[in-house]
């Protein structure tokens, strides 16, 4: 269990690199109720996060996932498959970076999110981790490291549980920013947020880089 959980680690740190839904976060911590809507939005994440590592785990479940069986090349192809669009994905961060002295501007969708009710808040949540397009495959990805650990029901509940959290736990830190400091969180939050808007494209696109390669060196090991 614990290699399994070893393995997806740097999976679930760079699904939880996600610039927009902090960013979003940030904004509606700063508008009127931004605690709760805050929370909100973070388990929104949170929950669609489990819910796509534990289905990419039930596909993989009972499948021959051993050295010399033909599934275990399907693993290296889906492996090596995952890793190429990650690497393409970096790229595309690249691409999209903030050109010389260009200003930066938040996200369209972003508009108008600080008037949403909880319960909006909440879905708004699940949708920015389903949209977000490097999240289905790092969550395919930690399904199959957990489906072809072979490991019980409950362990492989509790490693994809580790994902869910691991992948989840640095859009926390402008929450609990904001609950610890309170009045003086909110130029913290402001700095936070002009620094994603300037930088989170080349941290994303290191990021992908390398777990892309890692992908791609996995899925090499089965032929």
């Amino acid at each position: 269990m614990l290699d399994a959980f070893g393995e997806m680690i740097p999976l679930a740190v760079a699904s939880g690199l996600a610039v927009g839904p902090m960013i979003a976060i940030i904004a509606l911590l700063g508008s009127k109720g931004g605690g709760a809507k805050g929370v909100a939005i973070w388990l929104g994440w949170f929950v669609t996060q489990t819910g796509l590592v534990l289905a990419a785990v039930a596909v993989g479940s009972g499948r021959d996932f051993s050295e010399n069986s033909d599934p275990s090349r399907v693993v290296g192809i889906i492996l090596l498959v995952l890793g190429a669009g990650i690497l393409w994905l970096g790229t595309q961060q690249w691409r999209s970076r903030p050109k010389g002295d260009a200003e930066p501007e938040d996200p369209a969708w972003l508009r108008g999110l600080d008037a949403f009710s909880l319960r909006k808040t909440f879905l708004t949540g699940l949708v920015l981790s389903v949209a977000n397009s490097k999240n289905l495959p790092m969550a395919v990805g930690a399904g199959t490291i957990i489906a072809r650990a072979d490991l019980g029901m409950g362990s492989a509940l509790l490693v994809a549980l580790g994902f869910a959290i691991l992948s989840s736990v640095l859009l926390a830190v402008p929450i609990v920013i904001y609950f610890a400091l309170g009045d003086r969180a909110q130029p913290m939050l402001d700095a936070m947020r002009l620094w994603l808007r300037h930088n989170g494209n080349i941290v994303m696109t290191v990021v992908l880089v390398i777990i892309g390669a890692l992908l791609v060196g996995e899925g090499l090991k089965a032929f």
